[in-house]
């Protein structure tokens, strides 16, 4: 399994190939991708997770246009399915550590940085609609022992904000005659609970687990669904005790599974940043829009022997408090805490994605828009008129020069000539990341260019859309200037050449 992070990257190549030959309607290309992806498939007859994650995705779209292509994949799938379901492997603590090939020193930032711990491989649930895109059928198991080292290296870390689950159900875990019963046991026994609770969909045949949690008094709800809604609803009624409930909807905000149409974009499914261990190994996690780019609602960076920093790990509201396209805070392997000077490719994904819609950002999270509102004279003159809290506050918390420091930063952004200052610096870093991004990925070019073409044709039909450097300067000097349609203009021009001359010499101005 030690090349699994070289064929998730090879099969995104593999994915955009196949998305680019539908969205530019061009057969041969598909033919190729596709071809492609079936010789990866016959070479490499154990895939990880993610991997097989992607061709369900595949599958979702070979299935809208190309039925042929659908049913030799969906044979395949079937397959693999009957093959790891038939006798579930259990994953023990060094075949995880040997397998992810880090030293001790990056398995402790990994530790700190963790706010998912896969049980299992695979959900016996297998809800079509799933937004994580779980594979159908338990594949297999992290072992009871390697579960309890986990989480005592997670309390060593003092981390104990972390889900057990993750596009898996911690009630389909076992280890031979193990249990979740036997592990939240032990777990509590060492007093190595998370703090989260658990979500589960209550799968068939594990009622009784259920039940014997809820009388352990284990924070506990379940997630309804369509296939569960009745049969948890005949558990209640059993218990004579309501079941706290979760996505109770028949209506998905976001598209998953197979109701994506790989045409739109919506939220994203988290608002948590960090490391997410599964049995597969450990991945960086960041939110991204949810996309034909990212289904799932985020982008997983394999972590092995190349990887240099962590993010730093932000859940719930700090992580919604957090601007999607601000540099991140990160620790290095010497356990150093900085920020980035760089934005990540996904939240340059996000930056292209995000078209100003409010329903598109999280509740509670700032969208590219509203930033660009900010560096506005009604903004600036809100933040005057808090100056005098401010200074209370501040003179509360920092003192000497710390304070002067803190109040300059502060009065500065009460200056409207430095604020527009600010705004173009802004400007100029979004559009520089954005061209360099696209250089480098083309067929990703192509598909934001899809994802985004309505807005994209109107745009080359209106007026207003800047054809010189002085132009361009003057809207960003105007403090009243819409920022941010100004920034999509320019963005639509790197999207169809990003070698775009006028945008080239302002960036080079």
């Amino acid at each position: 399994m030690k090349n699994t992070n070289t064929q998730i990257q090879d099969f995104d190549t593999v994915r955009d190939e196949i998305l680019v030959s539908l969205y530019t309607n061009n057969p041969q290309l598909f033919d190729q991708g596709f071809s492609n992806l079936i010789n990866t498939l016959k070479s490499n007859p154990k895939l990880s997770e993610n991997y097989q994650k992607s061709i369900y995705q595949i599958n979702a779209i070979t299935k809208k246009y190309n039925k042929k292509a659908y049913a030799q994949l969906n044979k395949w799938l079937q397959n693999q399915t009957r093959l790891e379901t038939k006798n579930p492997g259990i994953i023990d603590y060094n075949t995880w550590k040997l397998n992810l090939g880090v030293d001790e020193q990056t398995l402790k930032i990994l530790f700190a940085t963790t706010t998912n711990l896969q049980l299992s491989t695979g959900c016996s649930n297998y809800c079509k609609r799933c937004n994580e895109w779980a594979l159908p059928g338990v594949r297999k198991h992290f072992s009871h022992d390697a579960i309890v080292k986990i989480s005592e290296n997670l309390a060593s870390e003092q981390n104990n904000e972390f889900a057990l689950y993750s596009a898996s159900d911690p009630l389909d875990w076992q280890d031979n005659d193990k249990n979740i019963t036997h592990l939240i046991d032990n777990l509590s026994s060492k007093n190595l609970m998370p703090a989260f609770g658990l979500l589960t969909k209550i799968p068939k045949g594990r009622e009784k687990l259920f039940k014997q949690l809820m009388a352990k008094g284990i924070d506990l709800s379940a997630s309804i669904t369509s296939l569960n809604r009745k049969r948890i609803s005949r558990l209640e009624k059993k218990i004579n005790k309501a079941i706290p409930r979760q996505h109770d909807t028949d209506d998905l905000l976001i598209p998953a599974g197979r109701d994506e149409d790989f045409s739109s974009i919506k939220s994203s499914i988290t608002d948590s940043y960090g490391t997410e261990i599964t049995p597969d190994g450990a991945f960086i996690v960041a939110p991204t829009f949810t996309s034909a780019l990212n289904p799932t609602g985020q982008k997983r960076i394999p972590i092995n022997e190349n990887t240099t920093f962590f993010i730093q790990k932000m859940v719930g509201a700090e992580g919604l408090k957090f601007d999607y396209f601000g540099y991140l805070r990160v620790i290095d392997l010497n356990n150093r805490t900085y920020n980035l000077n760089f934005l990540l490719d996904a939240q340059i994904e996000n930056l292209l994605l995000d078209d100003g819609n409010y329903d598109v950002t999280q509740p509670g999270m700032i969208s590219l828009k509203e930033y660009f509102e900010t560096f506005k004279p009604a903004a600036v003159g809100k933040r005057k008129n808090m100056l005098p809290s401010i200074k209370k506050r501040l003179r509360l918390e920092y003192s000497g020069q710390d304070y002067e420091d803190k109040l300059e930063e502060y009065e500065n952004l009460c200056n409207q000539n430095f604020v527009n200052i600010l705004k173009s610096k802004a400007v100029r870093n979004f559009l520089t990341s954005i061209k360099e991004y696209l250089q480098k990925h083309n067929s990703k070019r192509t598909i934001i260019y899809y994802l985004r073409r309505q807005e994209i044709e109107l745009a080359d039909r209106a007026s207003d859309t800047p054809t010189n450097q002085n132009r361009i300067k003057t809207i960003l000097r105007q403090p009243d200037s819409d920022t941010f349609r100004l920034f999509n203009q320019l963005t639509f021009l790197l999207l169809n050449n990003p070698d775009n001359l006028l945008i080239s010499n302002f960036l080079n101005a």
